[in-house]
C-alpha cells in the first residue's frame, strides 16, 4: 500500500439521510445540510483561489465545505508534497 491511499472508502456520511424508492435496491440520499448557494458560493472562490494560486485558501474551503474529511495538515501536505 502505498502513502495517501484508503483502505475503506465511505460514501456517506451521518448527517446523509437514504430514503425509500418504489425499487427495492435503490436508495435516494439526501444531505440536510445541503446549501447551493453555498456550492456555488465554494465554486467561485475555489476558481478565484486557483487563478492566483492561494493553495492554503483552497484547502481551508475544502475543508469547510467537507467537514469528515480526514488528512494531513495543510502544512504537512505541503512537506509531503516538496520533500
Amino acid at each position: 500500500m502505498r502513502p495517501g491511499e484508503k483502505i475503506k472508502e465511505e460514501l456517506l456520511s451521518a448527517q446523509e439521510n437514504l430514503l425509500k424508492t418504489p425499487f427495492d435496491k435503490i436508495r435516494l440520499q439526501r444531505n440536510m445540510n445541503f446549501a447551493p448557494d453555498r456550492i456555488e458560493k465554494f465554486i467561485h472562490e475555489l476558481k478565484s483561489n486557483v487563478e492566483i494560486g492561494n493553495v492554503r485558501a483552497v484547502y481551508d474551503d475544502a475543508n469547510e465545505l467537507v467537514p469528515e474529511m480526514l488528512g494531513p495538515s495543510f502544512d504537512e501536505m505541503m512537506k509531503n508534497m516538496f520533500a
